[in-house]
């Protein structure tokens, strides 16, 4: 209902701000489960009682807005008096003479997430170069048998970092079982030798190998969340901070800080865009939003 009582005390209030005008509609007196509703259309809520603090419904959780910094509701925060209280209003914190009106929001957005990775495995064949057809260097490991007196081998974009015999017998069987790590450039090829190697009484076989690393792809957005406007009228929107590697706005790409307008009933998505998963296997936003009329 209109609080029209309000209005008539409060002259100087309304002069002074009068976008109050579109806040009047405080109700007050409600149920948990009636100021529930108008946090999911929106509102800030909160007790009567309560001078510090407000209610805020984001995608997925409650939020102290008032806060320092905002943080989502916690279980020990709300009780059984909570839920059967009857005095909880939409109103605006009691300033005096003056109503402090819900006319901006500002919360933290602090996530990181793994990007998981998908394993290639490519069976190499011997005497035949794997070259690195991706436009980024790959880095991965060759796991297999060969003769004891060869090595994989590469052109120059190939780097072994690492190699490790684990076991063999070259005065007997002529064969090692080998794991080799390496960075691989784009362009550059991988090569297992031919050669035979025997194993006790079983014929002899050409070396065999699989070559194992995370498959590159494409830029990736993550940590997608959906925020609305809160207000009933059109609203600012300021962010600042940082994302790995740029910020999507509703999957466009957006160089910090931005600011926008945002129309009522409105609503916009974040999300970080990381341009190459593979060497860079962790996403993140660390950011401010502030929504305000």
């Amino acid at each position: 209902m209109r609080n029209a009582e309000w209005e008539r005390t409060h002259p100087a209030c309304m002069a002074r701000h009068p976008c109050l005008a579109i806040f009047m509609a405080f109700r007050y007196g409600l149920t948990w489960p009636e100021a529930r509703g108008l946090a999911a259309q929106g509102a800030f809520v909160r007790r009567e009682r309560w001078t510090d603090k407000r209610l805020f419904r984001t995608p997925g959780a409650l939020v102290w807005v008032d806060a320092v910094p905002p943080r989502v509701v916690q279980g020990a925060d709300f009780g059984r008096e909570e839920f059967l209280a009857k005095d909880w209003t939409d109103m605006g914190f009691d300033q005096g003479d003056c109503i402090e009106h819900p006319g901006w929001t500002h919360f933290l957005i602090d996530e990181t997430a793994v990007i998981p990775g998908v394993e290639e495995g490519i069976t190499l064949v011997p005497g035949v170069p794997w070259v690195n057809p991706f436009g980024v260097k790959v880095s991965g490991h060759f796991a297999g048998l060969i003769n004891y007196s060869q090595k994989i081998t590469g052109n120059e974009g190939f780097r072994p970092t690492k190699t490790i015999w684990f076991k063999g017998d070259p005065s007997a069987n002529h064969w090692w079982d080998v794991m080799v790590w390496f960075d691989l450039e784009p362009g550059g090829s991988i090569t297992m030798p031919v050669g035979i190697w025997r194993l006790g009484a079983y014929p002899p076989h050409s070396n065999i190998g699989t070559l194992y690393f995370p498959r590159p792809t494409g830029p990736t957005p993550m940590l997608a969340r959906t925020i609305p406007n809160p207000f009933s009228a059109a609203c600012r929107v300021e962010i600042t901070g940082t994302a790995s590697d740029a910020l999507l706005i509703n999957g466009r790409e957006q160089a910090l800080p931005v600011t926008f307008t945002l129309a009522a009933g409105g609503q916009f998505t974040l999300a970080a865009l990381v341009r190459n998963p593979r060497l860079q296997p962790v996403a993140s936003l660390d950011l401010e939003v502030t929504l305000s009329l």
